[in-house]
C-alpha cells in the first residue's frame, strides 16, 4: 500500500506570507520565519514512514526556491486551482494518478506538529480497505 504525504507551502516572499505578523515584525522577518517553518517541516517529515513526500508549492514559478529549501529527497508539484479546496482536490488527484493509494495533506504553519499525529493518519489510512477508499475518491 503506497502512501504519499503532500505538504502545501507558499514561497517565502516578504509581504506575502505571515502577513498577520507584519505589524509586529518586518515583512522580511516574517518571510524568514516562514522559510524556517518550511525547513523544519521538511526536516521532520523526512523521518516518517511513507513512500513519497511531495511539496505542493505556490506560486507556480517557485519550484527553484523550494528545491533550494527542501532538496532532492522530495517531489515538487505546483498548486493548481482558485480556492484552497480546489488546490487540495487537484493535489489528491495528482497523487492518485501517480499510483499512490493513500495520501495525507498537511501545511507548513505547524512545524512542531508531532510526527506521531501525521504517522497515525498515514497508518489509519492503511487499515481502510482499498475498495472503500476507491468509493471515496474524487
Amino acid at each position: 500500500m503506497s502512501t504519499c504525504l503532500i505538504i502545501f507551502a507558499k514561497s517565502p516572499i516578504p509581504g506575502k506570507v505571515k502577513t498577520r505578523l507584519i505589524p509586529h515584525i518586518t515583512p522580511t522577518k516574517a518571510a524568514e520565519l516562514y522559510e524556517a517553518f518550511i525547513a523544519d517541516t521538511i526536516s521532520n517529515t523526512l523521518k516518517l514512514k511513507c513512500d513519497r513526500i511531495t511539496i505542493a508549492y505556490s506560486p507556480s514559478c517557485a519550484e527553484k526556491t523550494f528545491q533550494r529549501l527542501c532538496g532532492q529527497s522530495v517531489d515538487y508539484l505546483p498548486q493548481k486551482g482558485d480556492s484552497l479546496g480546489e488546490r487540495m482536490k487537484n493535489a489528491f488527484k495528482h497523487s492518485f494518478d501517480k499510483g499512490f493509494e493513500r495520501t495525507v495533506i498537511i501545511g507548513t504553519d505547524s512545524p512542531t506538529l508531532p510526527l506521531s499525529y501525521i504517522q497515525k493518519a498515514l497508518d489509519v489510512l492503511k487499515e481502510i480497505p482499498e475498495k472503500t477508499l476507491r468509493s471515496l475518491r474524487i
